[in-house]
């Protein structure tokens, strides 16, 4: 009886722990599309707050990410999304277009690390499909050929309707945001 009693115990608690199993296995280091998470390492502290000239060149695919048409509009929207945050606030940079890139004092330039689509498992025993991206970079000093900021940063999306496209800008704008923000300390 008491052999029967501990071994029904334990199979409810393994029934439990397995439930639980399935969830856990979520990356809690993937943050969803909007959330300002990136990760930044400041190296110069002050160069940022000078501002000068500054030409951000397209991102480059990574070891692991195909170049394509669709990979050339992500770049495009991660560049567009840097852009749009430095053109609505007051700083102390100088957008350069391309013709005059070689005059840039600063160089923003990245790649995107991974880009794909992985399932993951909900609540319970659904599961979804997710497109992540994830991008890396820095800003240069070019007058004295120096890091100034390396920063990375991962999104997922929250609903099967969103794209790589909407994560690149999202991913942008956050990048833009935190640059501007030291640019104005």
């Amino acid at each position: 009886m008491i052999k029967c009693l501990s071994v029904s115990l334990m199979c409810f608690c393994l029934c439990l722990n397995g439930c639980s199993f399935f969830s856990a296995s979520r990356r809690k280091d993937i943050h969803e599309a909007g959330t300002p998470a990136p990760h930044f390492v400041m190296i110069q502290e002050g160069r940022l707050q000078q501002g000068g000239l500054l030409f951000v060149k397209p991102f480059i695919p990574g070891e692991e990410v195909v170049s394509s048409d669709e990979f050339d509009r992500i770049a495009m929207f991660i560049a567009q999304g840097f852009l749009t945050e430095l053109k609505q606030s007051r700083t102390p940079f100088t957008l350069v277009d391309p013709a005059q890139a070689s005059q840039s004092e600063l160089l923003v330039e990245g790649r995107v690390v991974e880009q794909g689509c992985r399932r993951v498992f909900q609540k319970w025993f659904r599961r979804q499909d997710v497109k992540i991206l994830k991008v890396e970079g820095t800003i240069s000093d070019r007058s004295h050929n120096s890091v100034v900021l390396y920063f990375s940063h991962e999104l997922k999306t929250k609903s099967p309707q969103e794209d790589f496209y909407e994560l690149a800008r999202h991913i942008g704008h956050d990048i833009g945001r935190y640059v501007v923000s030291l640019a104005e300390k």
